[in-house]
């Protein structure tokens, strides 16, 4: 009952107080309450009344409604007479049924969706080739790179790291094209590690310094799952990837790698907050 007396958010304390010009304290225990009254003598006496009249109309509520639930159970479809009128109570909700239902929603939901190819890893002859002893050895040398499986059950095998841009790379010609033209000589320890995990399409938490290659860790293996698709980009619907970023300069720097880095015709949209709305609504349309 105390919550009835309190309200939400104190509304209806403060309610009783400000028409009383009284000072309520309510301490809770652990099965009962005590409420203390501070103010005039008849302040208070009008205070009391308030919190009564609530107490007995929250009790005389519950009463009533303990009634329903009770005719409820008997039957659900028990009649109640009364010399005016005769009412029907409705049918208890049939859960099962509409947990039945939510899960067919759920099929035809999904079903709708356009058919998802995740795997477009193809390990070259030299990364296959590594020992268990050389992927340690290399691990170690490279910021000492720890890796693990945070699914639950059963580990997965870690793929090994590549060590060159055509290992995971090679049947892909334009990726290739567009790092050379950025001058890099060999992928950085996280891209080393990354590549073969994301290019599964298996999820990753990738973590690492400022400046370590992070964003083209997922960016190019996005690349090569939005273009590849059983579906062509042009019969797909809206946006396939999807960026989150914490602040918009560096929403702004994704959007500058997606640039250097254009694949197949991709276009890149980069919105947030702060800017010219309108400028951004019509940028999904160019």
């Amino acid at each position: 009952m105390i919550g009835v007396v309190i309200g939400h958010g104190g509304s209806k304390i403060k309610e009783i107080q400000g028409m009383t010009k009284t000072k309520i304290q309510i301490i809770t225990g652990d099965s009962e309450a005590e409420v203390k009254i501070f103010g005039p003598k008849d302040k208070k006496a009008k205070a009391k009344a308030a919190i009564e009249s609530l107490v007995k109309k929250q009790e005389e509520r519950y009463n009533s409604e303990s009634r329903v639930d009770n005719a409820e159970s008997q039957s659900s479809v028990e009649r109640d007479f009364s010399a005016d009128n005769v009412r029907e109570l409705r049918p208890l909700i049939d859960w099962d049924h509409v947990k039945a239902e939510v899960v067919e929603w759920e099929k035809r939901k999904w079903a709708d969706l356009p058919p998802i190819k995740k795997n477009f890893y193809i390990e070259s002859q030299a990364t296959s080739s590594l020992s268990q002893e050389q992927v340690d050895s290399w691990r170690k040398e490279n910021f000492n790179i720890v890796c693990d499986d945070l699914k639950g059950g059963e580990k997965r095998s870690i793929p090994k790291p590549i060590r060159e841009f055509q290992d995971p790379f090679q049947h892909y010609p334009e990726v290739m094209k567009n790092l050379a033209k950025a001058g890099f000589q060999k992928p950085t320890p996280i891209q080393s590690q990354a590549w073969p995990i994301v290019l599964q399409g298996i999820d990753l938490i990738g973590v690492a310094q400022t400046g370590t290659g992070k964003t083209l860790s997922y960016l190019l293996p996005g690349f090569i799952h939005l273009n590849s698709q059983p579906i062509s980009r042009e019969q797909r619907n809206g946006p396939g990837m999807l960026v989150l970023t914490p602040t918009r300069e560096l929403a702004l720097q994704v959007e500058a790698e997606c640039s250097k880095y254009s694949y197949k015709g991709l276009k890149t949209v980069c919105i947030y907050g702060g800017g010219n709305r309108e400028r951004q609504k019509r940028l999904p349309k160019v």
